[in-house]
C-alpha cells in the first residue's frame, strides 16, 4: 500500500492537471485543441513505397503479378503445387528469403521448409499443412486473411478460339513491325533455334484442326503468315525470323522490355536467354578471345520453348478446375479448348491461317470445323411448305 504522502502528491498532480490554464496545457501539446486536418497532416507518414506495398488489392491482377516476380527457383524450389508460387501469391505472401513468405501487409513470416528425406507422400502431406497456413498465417485483423485472389489470375484468360487467334496476330504484327526497325533484334530473333521437337509438336497440333490433307510445314507456316500481314508487303522479313516470332508467342514468350536479348513469361515470370551474344568483327580480329570461346559464342544451340517454363506455368500446365464451379456454366466445347495448356490453344488457332472465316471458334478437331453455307431463300421456302404440306 502506498504511503498517504505519496497519495496525496499524485491527488494533488491531477488537480493541477485540471485545473492548469488553457494556454499553459497547449503550450505542452499543441495538437490538444487542434482541428483534425492539422492532427492529420502533422501524423507520422511512412514511406510511400512501404504504404503501396503494403495495399491489399486481390482482385488486381498487375499485384498478383508483382508478388509472383518476388519467386524464384533459387528460394522457391521444388514445392507441391498446394504451395506453388501462385498459390501464395494469390494469398498475398511474397518470397523474401529461401523457403520464406513474408506479409507486406500483416508484417508475418512463414517458412515453407519440406525435409528432402521425405517420401512424395510424405512431402505432400506436409505441404497441404503449409497451404492451410496461407490463410492462418495472417494476424487476425489482416485484410488477406480469407480473401484471396481469385483462382483465374493462376490460368490464362478465357478465350474462345478467335480471340486466341486475334491476340497472336496482334503480338506477330507488333514483333514485325519491331524487326522492320531494329536490324540487330531482327537478326537475334532469326537467329533463335527453337529444337526440332517443339516445332513439330506445333505444327501437328496446327495441323490435327486443318481440312487439307498436306501436312503442315515450317515453309508453309511461314507463307501463310506472310499473306495475312500486310506490313510484310512492303518491308518483308526472312522467313525463319517470322516462323521463330510465332514459335515464341505460341509457347508464351515476349522479349523483356529491359533487354531485347532476355525472354519473359508474364504467368511464371521465367527470364532467360534464348539467341546467342554475337561477336563483333573487331573483336574477332584483334583475337580478344581464344578460338574456341568465339566459336562456342557464335553457335546456336537449340532450345525448348516449352520446357524453359516453370511446371505450374498455365503456357505448359492445364486448367485443373470442372469449369462449372469456378466459371459457371459455359459451352462444353469452349470448356474443351481453354482447358487446354496456353501453348496448345495458340497452336491450334493457327488454323485460321488457312480459311478464317470457315472455321469454328471453340473446335478442337476437325470434326468440329463447319463450313458456312449459303441458302437459296426460294430452295428454304419450299422446303418448309413441303414440311407443313402446302
Amino acid at each position: 500500500m502506498e504511503a498517504p504522502g505519496s497519495q496525496i502528491q499524485d491527488l494533488l498532480a491531477s488537480w493541477d492537471d485540471a485545473t492548469a490554464p488553457i494556454d499553459a496545457r497547449v503550450r505542452e501539446d499543441p495538437l490538444l485543441f487542434a482541428p483534425v486536418s492539422d492532427i492529420v497532416a502533422k501524423r507520422p507518414k511512412r514511406p510511400e513505397s512501404e504504404a503501396c506495398n503494403a495495399l491489399c488489392r486481390p482482385w488486381e491482377h498487375k499485384d498478383f503479378l508483382s508478388r509472383v516476380s518476388s519467386f524464384s527457383i533459387v528460394s522457391w524450389f521444388a514445392k507441391p503445387d498446394v504451395i506453388s508460387a501462385l498459390e501464395c501469391s494469390r494469398y498475398g505472401w511474397i518470397n523474401s528469403a529461401p523457403d520464406q513468405l513474408y506479409c507486406n501487409c500483416c508484417k508475418q513470416f512463414l517458412c515453407f521448409k519440406i525435409d528432402g528425406k521425405l517420401s512424395d507422400t510424405g512431402a505432400l502431406k506436409v505441404a497441404k499443412i503449409f497451404a492451410g497456413q496461407l490463410v492462418t498465417g495472417h494476424t487476425q485483423l489482416c485484410p488477406w486473411r480469407g480473401n484471396p485472389s481469385p483462382e483465374a489470375f493462376m490460368t490464362l484468360p478465357i478465350a474462345t478460339k478467335r480471340q486466341v487467334y486475334e491476340t497472336f496476330m496482334d503480338r506477330l504484327e507488333g514483333l514485325v513491325a519491331q524487326m522492320h526497325k531494329n536490324d540487330e533484334f531482327h537478326n537475334r530473333v532469326r537467329s533463335i533455334h527453337v529444337v526440332d521437337a517443339v516445332t513439330a509438336k506445333i505444327l501437328k497440333e496446327a495441323d490435327a484442326t486443318e481440312d487439307s490433307a498436306a501436312t503442315l510445314s515450317t515453309a508453309m507456316l511461314a507463307s501463310k503468315l506472310s499473306a495475312r500481314i500486310p506490313l510484310l508487303n512492303d518491308a518483308p522479313v526472312s522467313s525463319e525470323a517470322l516462323v521463330n516470332a510465332a514459335l515464341l508467342i505460341t509457347c508464351g514468350w515476349q522479349f523483356d522490355g529491359k533487354s531485347v536479348e532476355m525472354l519473359w513469361c508474364g504467368s511464371c515470370n521465367r527470364r532467360w536467354q534464348a539467341s546467342p551474344k554475337t561477336v563483333s568483327k573487331r573483336s574477332d580480329e584483334e583475337g580478344s578471345e581464344p578460338p574456341a570461346k568465339r566459336v562456342k559464342a557464335d553457335s546456336s544451340q537449340p532450345v525448348d520453348l516449352l520446357s524453359q517454363h516453370r511446371h505450374f506455368c498455365p503456357w505448359v500446365a492445364g486448367r485443373k478446375s470442372t469449369g462449372v464451379d469456378d466459371y459457371g456454366e459455359i459451352d462444353p466445347k469452349l470448356w474443351e479448348f481453354i482447358k487446354l495448356p496456353g501453348w496448345r490453344q495458340y497452336a491450334q488457332c493457327l488454323s485460321f491461317l488457312g480459311n478464317p472465316e470457315d472455321r469454328a471458334v471453340v473446335a478442337g478437331t476437325s470434326n468440329d470445323s463447319q463450313e458456312v453455307k449459303v441458302c437459296d431463300p426460294v430452295e428454304a421456302l419450299e422446303s418448309v411448305r413441303a414440311v407443313l404440306g402446302l
